[in-house]
């Protein structure tokens, strides 16, 4: 055994956690995607018979009451066939299970196997760490073993992080839309809205079929909106990231396996008090120019410096959406929809739409349709 104690770089804060079916303490096929719903936490210790392996492990022990009172269950990953031939881990506190993973492929998964040229192909290097997952099954935190003397308050302070709960409630209504947290982190959200104050935005117009042709409409009676188009790739490359390991995999889920593989335009746009900033009741793929777009995305870049600004779904009652700093919320573009007045401070938003194979084969038949005029002012219009 070559032991190491690195942090873990496979996998970063947000992103969905790969699912796998392994032989357990409990089950001899037990499928990790049965934990959604739970907070569990996921600890590499490699072998029992391991010094740090061992002092995680008894971190964990003395931890199991409190952990589960919070209802929060501990999977213990072991690589080492001794630990369950010679039962070392069969005294374990209720509330921890033990996945049995003598082949390594849960640590290759999760990038806790090293793979190195320096190793010798009959080794084995592991990094032993610990990972706290949220209810989606995104990792919350990855919690390094090393140094070992202050891993449990570590682990503590990242439990101590996680969301608080919301309370069980009956839900009278609700619109068929998907609230996603954590897109995107504060750091990059700042970054959005620097590169939006620094390029200034453009007022944002609508798109309507007038005379046989889809045109650009502007409305400040529809819609007060300024918008900046992204272009910087050191911006672009990390929110499609985001979008690909975030954002699709939970469309997927929700929406019966449709996975959008495009996206039609990266804008920021900001809605500004000075003016209400709003976009009245609308749907986004009503026009031949538009009628690919199969999701919009709403992701929240300063939830906390407005109020006003949120989103309604009007034909689903009058709740408000408004989703948390990074957080998204996913839709439908038949939806009907609005943005509410922004009453104090300014709300910046990204705004793209999302559509598969299937869209673009729609767009690409429905491109003659477009119009090459500007965006119209809708009082300039002579064609109704």
């Amino acid at each position: 055994w070559v032991i190491e104690a690195n942090d873990m770089r496979h996998l970063t804060e947000g992103e969905f956690l790969p699912g796998f079916k392994a032989n357990s303490s409990v089950n001899p096929n037990f499928g990790f995607d049965t934990l959604g719903g739970h907070r569990p936490i996921l600890a590499f210790i490699a072998s029992s018979r391991s010094d740090l392996g061992r002092r995680v492990l008894d971190a964990l022990a003395a931890e199991a009451e409190r952990l589960s009172r919070e209802a929060i269950p501990v999977y213990v990953v072991s690589a080492d066939k001794r630990d369950l031939d010679e039962g070392r881990l069969s005294g374990l506190p209720r509330g921890i299970t033990v996945f049995w993973d003598f082949d390594c492929a849960i640590h290759r998964l999760y990038g806790m196997q090293v793979i190195s040229p320096e190793v010798e192909e009959s080794a084995r290097a592991l990094r032993i760490g610990t990972f706290v997952i949220r209810e989606n099954l995104r990792l919350h935190r990855y919690v390094a073993a090393s140094p070992i003397d202050d891993f449990a308050a570590r682990l503590n302070d990242a439990v101590a992080a996680l969301p608080p709960r919301e309370p069980a409630r009956p839900v009278a209504g609700h619109a068929p839309v998907l609230l996603i947290p954590d897109v995107v982190d504060r750091q990059f959200c700042r970054q959005l809205i620097d590169f939006y104050e620094e390029r200034g935005g453009d007022e944002s117009g609508f798109m309507r079929d007038v005379g046989g042709q889809t045109r650009g409409l502007i409305d400040p009676k529809m819609k007060r909106r300024r918008d900046c188009y992204i272009d910087d790739p050191e911006l672009l490359n990390p929110l499609r990231a985001a979008l690909e390991r975030r954002v699709l995999p939970e469309i997927a889920k929700a929406f019966g396996g449709i996975r959008p593989n495009r996206v039609e335009r990266y804008v920021i746009g900001c809605y500004d008090e000075s003016d209400r900033g709003f976009f009245r009741a609308h749907r986004d793929n009503t026009s031949k120019g538009t009628a690919h777009r199969q999701f919009a995305m709403s992701l929240n870049l300063n939830a906390e410096e407005y109020e006003g600004g949120t989103l309604r779904f009007p034909e689903y009652g009058q709740h408000l959406y408004k989703p948390p700093t990074g957080g998204a919320v996913i839709f439908s573009c038949t939806l009907l929809h609005e943005a509410m007045p922004v009453t104090r401070g300014r709300r910046y938003v990204v705004l793209p739409f999302l559509y598969d194979d299937r869209g673009a084969a729609i767009r690409d038949a429905n491109q003659k349709y477009l119009s090459a005029e500007p965006v119209t002012p809708v009082k300039d219009l002579t064609a109704a």
